[in-house]
C-alpha cells in the first residue's frame, strides 16, 4: 500500500508544483523508490493470494504488466499529441488513485496475516 501512495503523491507533487526545481527532484527520487519495488511486490501479492495455483498468477501478472507498458506507450502517445504534455501527469494520478483504491480494498487477501 505504501508503494503505490508513495508513487501517488509523487505524481501529484509533480502536476502541481512542476516549476519547483527542489520539489520535482525530490518527487522523481521518490518515484523511483516507490516504482521500483512494485513489480516485486504485486508479484508476491498475486502468490500470497492465491496459494497453489501460483505459477500461474505469476504468469498473468508478468503478462498485464508487459500489456500495460505497451498500452501506456500508446495512450501516452495520444495524450502527448492532443493536450500535451502535462495531461500525461494527470491521467498517471486518475490511474493510481484507481490502483490505490485496488491496493487497498484487496491488500487483506494479498497480504494476509499469519497463524
Amino acid at each position: 500500500m505504501g508503494s503505490t501512495l508513495l508513487f501517488a503523491f509523487c505524481v501529484l507533487v509533480l502536476a502541481v508544483f512542476s516549476g519547483v526545481p527542489v520539489l520535482v527532484h525530490a518527487a522523481v527520487a521518490a518515484w523511483g523508490f516507490a516504482f521500483g519495488s512494485s513489480p516485486s511486490l504485486c508479484v508476491g501479492s498475486a502468490i500470497n493470494a492465491t496459494g497453489a495455483p501460483s505459477d500461474v498468477a505469476q504468469s498473468i501478472t508478468i503478462t498485464v504488466f508487459s500489456a500495460s507498458i505497451a498500452l501506456g506507450g500508446f495512450i501516452g502517445g495520444l495524450l502527448l499529441a492532443g493536450l500535451g504534455a502535462a495531461s500525461i501527469t494527470w491521467a498517471a494520478l486518475a490511474l493510481l488513485i484507481a490502483a490505490d483504491a485496488a491496493v487497498i480494498s484487496g491488500v487483506r487477501h494479498a497480504f494476509p496475516k499469519g497463524p
